[in-house]
């Protein structure tokens, strides 16, 4: 199932990346653009594939990455636990791990609904 969503997110304009596959699902890799220190938090899709994530945290002391990890944790159904920053920590222009498990509840059509929101599709 994790090649379906990856291949969706490539479809809908998500540059995204095969990382790893596991028994319950795998792990995609994502482009971030972080706009830390916005007035709305808020998500979209940037020009070039990249989902742009605009929060309030200021990029003191790691306060940005770990608004990044609970902000797509969120907004994906993955949970901040779920989601590593791979490269770039101290950048704007992340790659970030998203680690997904299939379930009952938590199958592709729910993944690929959450990641409409960000592109509205």
């Amino acid at each position: 199932m994790i090649n379906e969503l990856c291949e969706f997110l490539q479809t809908i304009g998500i540059e995204t990346k095969l990382y790893r596959e596991t028994d319950d699902g795998g792990v995609l890799s994502i482009s971030v653009w972080a706009k830390p220190g916005s007035k709305v938090e808020k998500c979209s899709l940037g020009e070039t594939g990249e989902i742009v994530l605009y929060f309030r945290e200021k990029p003191i002391e790691g306060k940005a990455n770990k608004a990044i990890a609970k902000s797509l944790g969120k907004i994906l159904g993955v949970g901040a636990k779920n989601v590593e920053i791979d490269q770039g920590e101290k950048s704007r222009h992340k790659k970030i791990l998203l680690y997904f498990a299939f379930t009952n509840d938590k199958n592709l059509s729910y993944y690929k609904s959450k990641f409409a929101i960000i592109t509205g599709n």
